[in-house]
């Protein structure tokens, strides 16, 4: 009988060798799981992931605005200030209450703050002194991180399941607390805010495609911080003289070029639109319809990276989605 110590690193005790080999298979397997299983766990908190959205600030059609909100006046900046200075519509009979806290600014533009929110649930607990165990209200505030590009209309959110099954679901939940802000409720401002989805893949099988036959992209009404002069502001200024909503254009040929689907593929994804085609990849074979997924672009972060710091690298990744190289 041979007796070897476990390394540190997974030190559960001592592994025993026994003439039966089926034995020592079985102990050494398992210890190797629980090595494995442990790495995972250490994994998973080392790292924060950060999924990436466009937040939007439609005006209302006529275009009218207060005299207090000048023309220059940032409404991303003006919701946040107003949330955590408790300048809001109140609806006290939500279970949830929703909130923005520790705001803080990097730059004019830039910041970090808390998501979450707030429900009153019973806590079971033993009183010792009286020998019973008892049932006490209590508040509760999970939260979530989130940093912010004003300047651009960009939020990334970290995930968190006791808020949301994903960062979409809390995203809309965001959505809905910036639109109570007392700015954004006097001037009748509708906010979007929509997953900037990765669109590496689509983009290499557009350029890769033998041909392509349609190009067809949403859009929506015009956004300040939209880019896009010569295919989303147009079709959205348009859409915003026909007193609509929401449009899609679509655009087919015998072979479309390659290099302005893609960036069409480009324009919409940084402004959270969808985009689809028909492509041909191989000269003998049947054209197929591809889509842009409207999954967030993630970033994975070390859990001690400062929230500025990620927000300039989730800008980067922005600047060179929209205007350069796919990341």
């Amino acid at each position: 009988m041979q007796i070897m110590h476990i390394p540190k690193t997974g030190d559960f005790g001592t592994i025993v060798f026994r003439d039966q080999y089926g034995s020592v298979f079985s102990l050494v397997i398992k210890f190797l799981r629980l090595i494995s299983f442990s790495s995972w766990i250490f994994k998973v908190k080392k790292n924060i992931d950060f999924s990436i959205y466009r937040v939007k600030f439609i005006k209302p059609r006529q275009g009218l605005l207060p005299l207090e909100i000048e023309k220059n006046e940032n409404f991303f900046i003006l919701s946040l200030n107003d949330l955590v200075s408790n300048n809001y519509l109140h609806d006290e009979g939500k279970i949830f209450r929703w909130h923005i806290g520790n705001l803080k600014y990097f730059s004019n533009y830039t910041g970090y703050f808390a998501f979450g929110r707030t429900t009153r649930g019973k806590v079971e607990k033993f009183d010792e002194t009286q020998a019973e165990f008892l049932e006490e209200e209590q508040d509760e505030s999970p939260y979530t991180h989130c940093v912010f590009d004003a300047e651009i209309g960009l939020v990334a959110i970290a995930g968190k399941y006791s808020l949301g099954k994903d960062t979409k679901e809390i995203s809309k939940k965001l959505e809905k607390t910036l639109s109570l802000s007392y700015s954004i409720v006097r001037n009748g401002i509708k906010i979007e805010i929509l997953p900037i989805p990765n669109p590496e893949t689509f983009i290499k099988e557009i350029q890769s495609a033998y041909r392509i036959f349609s190009l067809t992209a949403s859009f929506g009404l015009p956004n300040p911080f939209d880019a896009d002069r010569h295919f989303q502001q147009p079709l959205a200024q348009l859409l915003a003289e026909a007193h609509g909503q929401k449009g899609k254009a679509t655009i087919q040929g015998n072979d479309l070029d390659s290099d302005v689907v893609a960036e069409i593929a480009k324009s919409s994804a940084s402004t959270g639109n969808t985009v689809s085609a028909r492509i041909q990849r191989k000269p003998k074979e049947h054209a197929r319809k591809i889509s842009l997924h409207d999954n967030a672009l993630k970033q994975s972060f070390p859990r001690d990276t400062s929230p500025e710091k990620i927000i300039q690298k989730i800008t980067s990744i922005y600047m060179r989605l929209r205007y350069d190289a796919v990341p």
